[in-house]
């Protein structure tokens, strides 16, 4: 059985897990959000220097097309510690703070119970280490498909340019499902969803003629799709933006979503 074919069974027999590991993370996110919806901004800005996880930096660019970074208001330093600080370590802050966590423990609880009658394979406790192995393989195919993927678009040449996005869609999508015949690809419509999902876990948007507008949207799509597939690919055609202008964009989005994200630029 060839690499790919080993790729596409192992995703197709691994969708269950896949969904139970984001019933997980999900759960956990939630409770998360709870815990720090007893706190105050400044006790939250707080909690995160207590944590040593520093500021949150955000990225935006305005009309012109250029990267600025604006001082963190009260949902980036929620964000920034959702992201950086465990479920584990939150709870027990909170606890030292006095905060009154025993709804979110109940709540926990209540969706562990809910996990546990719809995938009772991945919630007997004595299977833990078997879960903990498990994930990690099909983490190993999530990268392996992802580094896959990515050789495959920089070898990616369109027949020819086209007006708009669309087309390099189209082709891109038909060369992918050529490239892997036993991964579900997907080709998608609508602006609130990734222009191209290759099985589970991986999101592709396509740009192009790229001009610096459509660089300024990349932003937003990957606080959107990120929140839905692990890894966002972006491929940008035709790039049309001042040299400058365009490292200082790749440098800020790159380093805000650091391994979620891979430009590919043709």
């Amino acid at each position: 059985m060839g690499i790919f074919s080993k790729i596409g069974s192992s995703i197709k027999q691994g969708g269950r897990l896949v969904q139970y590991k984001w019933a997980v993370n999900k759960d956990r996110e939630s409770v998360k959000y709870d815990i720090l919806d007893l706190f105050k901004p400044e006790e939250i800005r707080q909690l995160c220097r207590y944590f040593n996880i520093g500021e949150p930096s955000r990225t935006e660019i305005n009309s012109k097309g250029e990267i600025y970074h604006p001082r963190p208001n009260t949902k980036d330093w929620i964000d920034h510690a959702m992201k950086n600080v465990s479920l584990e370590d939150m709870r027990e802050y909170a606890i030292k703070k006095r905060k009154n966590v025993r709804p979110a423990i109940e709540k926990e609880n209540r969706l562990r119970q809910i996990r546990l009658e719809k995938y009772p394979e991945y919630e007997n406790i004595s299977d833990t280490a078997q879960i903990q192995t498990d994930l990690s393989k099909n983490a190993s195919d999530e990268s392996e498909l992802l580094a896959q993927v990515v050789e495959a678009i920089e070898e990616f040449k369109p027949a020819r340019p086209y007006k708009d996005e669309f087309g390099y869609h189209i082709e891109l999508n038909g060369y992918l499902k050529a490239q892997f015949p036993n991964v579900e690809i997907e080709l998608q419509t609508g602006r609130s969803r990734p222009d191209i999902v290759i099985g589970e876990d991986l999101s592709i948007e396509v740009k192009g003629p790229t001009r610096a507008k459509d660089l300024a949207t990349i932003a937003d799509k990957c606080l959107r799709y990120l929140k839905y597939y692990p890894h966002l690919v972006v491929v940008l055609f035709e790039v049309q933006v001042n040299e400058t202008r365009y490292i200082e964009w790749y440098e800020g989005i790159t380093s805000q979503y650091e391994n979620n994200i891979t430009i590919i630029r043709k």
